[in-house]
């Protein structure tokens, strides 16, 4: 199974996606600069839960 590759997505983009999927971003400008030093993933309630052992 080949993993698909996902589309470029500038930091405003993954500001407004993240909105529209319900998260609370705030004002859009300041969340794509929150986005330019912080990883989507490392994002609280994004990041996959650690699995236990």
């Amino acid at each position: 199974m080949l993993d698909e590759v996902k589309a470029y997505r500038t930091y405003n983009q993954q500001a407004e996606l993240l909105a529209h999927r319900g998260m609370d971003v705030g004002d859009r400008n300041r969340a794509a600069g929150v986005l330019r030093r912080v990883n989507c993933y490392r994002l609280r309630g994004t990041a996959p839960s650690p699995r236990s052992p």
